[in-house]
């Protein structure tokens, strides 16, 4: 089992977050509620770009820059 650094433990908020989003997304698309689909694709959208900087910042630490 890989080791539980901070970077994954944020990720895994980050992911409940997305789907969470998602769920809540669908149902304002149902009830056709057309502001709330807006807010919570914003939200999905802002958890997702969060997720992949925070993977891109977990490579970078992982390279060794010659110091």
């Amino acid at each position: 089992m890989k080791e539980m650094t901070p970077v994954r433990k944020i990720n895994i908020f980050l992911n409940i977050g997305i789907y969470a989003s998602l769920l809540c997304l669908f149902v304002s698309l149902y009830t056709a509620r057309w502001f709330m689909v807006w807010v919570f694709l914003t939200l999905g959208l802002l958890f997702l770009v969060v997720r992949n900087l925070s993977f891109i910042l977990e490579k970078m630490e992982k390279i060794d820059f010659g110091r």
